[in-house]
């Protein structure tokens, strides 16, 4: 039961996760650069979310400290296209999804390109 059980969870996040990276794919489609959501289990049936990006860093929907008021290294970006991008694990149908806060760990000048994680943890039943 346990291994089944393991692979019914490992099934709906891999699920979630191509839902994820298509929705970013299409909202920020001239902006999105390239990411990977990785996931780890923790205690129970807790599992750990990291998702890190790529983005052009000159779009008009990203502001921070940075050169010309750009997304600067330690600034927080928040997603979105004409609404915001969400996280949802797909636990319960009243669920509200997450709003994604990237975190910018680098900035490219040259290349108009800052990069950034976001984490979360969600306990499955």
């Amino acid at each position: 039961m346990c291994e089944s059980y393991s692979l019914r969870v490992s099934a709906q996040i891999a699920l979630h996760a191509i839902i994820f990276l298509h929705s970013i794919a299409l909202v920020h489609s001239q902006h999105f650069r390239g990411g990977a959501l990785q996931w780890r289990k923790l205690e129970g049936n807790t599992v750990s979310f990291l998702f890190s990006a790529t983005f052009k860093r000159s779009y008009g929907g990203f502001s921070g400290t940075g050169e010309q008021g750009y997304p600067g290294r330690g600034d927080e970006v928040t997603l979105s296209g004409q609404e915001p991008i969400l996280f949802y694990p797909g636990i319960s149908e009243s669920e509200r999804g997450r709003p994604i806060h990237l975190t910018v760990t680098s900035v490219d000048i040259m290349e108009d390109t800052f990069q950034g994680f976001w984490t979360t943890e969600i306990t499955f039943p």
